[in-house]
């Protein structure tokens, strides 16, 4: 797990207001995050965690050892309260004044990744608890399925589930072991009800998760609750109530201190051209400046292909401008809104794109990297990489090796081979256009596909994948309706031809 954000820490300890503010901030890490017992807990001397609008969080809970104790000593406290990598914590935030009861400000369900000691100049040992959300711990799991006609919620289900070792069935409560319960919702555009298709072809799920987002401009705000977490998947911009704040040189809950501000050049306009496949026309998206990208899209219409080519270029105006705000306002967290009494630049309304908590016994203050209001956080484009070549098998369906017709798209049902298929569960059958015309496109007086022919397909995308060739046996099994018929079965590969001569037996025989 990478460190947390040097600059949002450092900013938040230097501008951060003092320990002594009237009210105290507990930590609490629980052992065992599935049952939050009272009994079986930790008092961290500090937690930190950062926390992103457009992911989950990560973070480290420090303890100090007692005076004159060894690294050794600090290390195996951990381990006698049976802390180590994989286990679920839950850390929780609470906010005490005077002699009232305790309340429960935050909670962050977690799994620990690593623990380190150090020693400072002093000679004091300290033990560091890192720890990251459900999600992101299986960021680095590498996942294979496919997942056809269901919600995005419930393909991203599937992924975590197969991160997981699970089954891999789309679902909005994937089994994520002994890690903390995990559920998943989403507020999202029509557009996106229903997944034509998702196919993993063996990239990590931090991966996968990242490329859905950015081709379909959807976030995933990972919320924690004290028995579960919550991947919420919204397109929108924020809806929560605006966050009223001064701009004072003192942080404190009703005012920040301005830390930072970034304005970069407005990028050189390029136009976008969209092109599509079914129609074969190709269109201005943005419609300004020298055309600069191409963007084709599978599945979608044309209003959608439009809106998810603007996309790239939303993600760039948000990095536009930028600002760092330290505050020890409770309520800030990723995506909130925020309205200051004075502008920073010319802007009022600011949005927070990452937060960083540092809580410290009775200290609070969190450091916020805020980005131009208005607009939903967008995640950077993925970067190009080539396609992933699999094995499928034309299936309609039916039995037998019947003819399989192209629909007027041109596509051809598609099942993908045993290593994408949900144990104890049929194969998903995808509708997945032709696009070499000499990829099996040329059948002489017999167009159609049968079923059983194998076939090379290229996953471009997890939402874009297409057939680029097809694989045939010597001895292929030929239905009585195609042997009604002469005709000759033509592949052409630059200067080679191959062909299958086809003729009842009669005329065989008369010949």
């Amino acid at each position: 797990m990478r460190d947390v954000n040097k600059g949002l820490l450092r900013a938040a300890r230097r501008h951060g207001p003092p320990g002594d503010s009237g009210s105290d901030v507990r930590l609490s890490l629980f052992v065992d995050a599935r049952t939050a017992d009272p009994n079986h807990t930790l008092a961290p001397d500090e937690v930190i965690v950062e926390e992103s609008a457009v992911g989950g969080w990560r973070g480290v809970a420090v303890f100090e050892a007692d005076l004159h104790e060894t690294i050794l000593g600090a290390f195996s406290a951990l381990a006698e309260a049976d802390i180590g990598p994989g286990q679920p914590i839950l850390i929780a935030r609470w906010q005490q004044d005077g002699d009232e009861a305790p309340a429960l400000l935050r909670v962050w369900p977690s799994v620990v990744t690593k623990i380190a000691t150090t020693v400072d100049k002093h000679g004091r040992a300290f033990s560091h608890v890192r720890f990251c959300d459900t999600v992101t711990y299986l960021g680095t799991s590498r996942v294979c399925g496919a997942f056809a006609g269901c919600s995005l919620a419930e393909a991203v289900g599937g992924a975590i589930s197969l991160a997981a070792n699970g089954e891999g069935a789309p679902t909005v409560a994937p089994h994520v072991g002994d890690l903390p319960a995990l559920h998943i919702s989403e507020t999202l555009r029509p557009a996106l009800a229903t997944i034509p298709y998702v196919v993993a072809s063996g990239e990590s799920l931090g991966v996968l998760l990242s490329g859905l987002c950015a081709r379909l401009g959807v976030r995933m705000e990972i919320v924690g609750h004290e028995d579960s977490v919550e991947l919420r998947l919204k397109d929108g911009p924020p809806a929560d109530a605006k966050i009223p704040l001064l701009l004072r040189e003192n942080a404190s809950a009703t005012s920040g201190v301005l830390v930072g501000h970034l304005v970069r050049p407005e990028p050189d306009a390029r136009d976008t051209v969209l092109d599509n496949p079914s129609s074969g026309a190709t269109r201005r998206v943005v419609g300004r400046g020298v055309v600069g990208r191409l963007v084709t899209s599978a599945g979608t219409d044309f209003d959608e292909s439009s809106v998810r080519a603007q996309f790239d270029s939303e993600h760039a105006f948000g990095r536009g401008e930028i600002a760092r705000l330290v505050t020890s306002q409770p309520d800030i967290s990723p995506g909130r809104s925020i309205y200051l009494d004075r502008a920073i630049g010319n802007s009022l309304e600011w949005q927070a794109a990452t937060v960083l908590h540092l809580m410290q016994g009775g200290f609070y203050a969190n450091s916020a990297l805020l980005k131009r209001d208005g607009e939903p956080p967008r995640r950077a484009p993925p970067g190009l990489s080539g396609a992933t070549m699999l094995t499928g098998v034309v299936n309609d369906g039916r039995t037998g090796s019947a003819a399989v017709s192209r629909d007027r798209l041109g596509r051809i049902p598609v099942s993908l081979s045993s290593d994408y298929v949900v144990s104890g569960a049929q194969a998903p059958v995808l509708a997945l256009p032709v696009v070499d015309p000499v990829a099996g496109g040329r059948h002489g007086f017999v167009p159609q596909h049968r079923r059983g022919d194998r076939c090379r397909i290229a996953i471009n995308h997890p939402l874009d994948v297409e057939v680029v060739g097809f694989l045939y046996d010597d001895h292929r099994g030929v239905a009585a309706d195609v042997g009604s018929g002469s005709g000759i079965v033509v592949e052409h590969r630059g200067d080679e031809w191959s062909g299958m001569l086809f003729q009842p037996d009669d005329e065989v025989e008369e010949a």
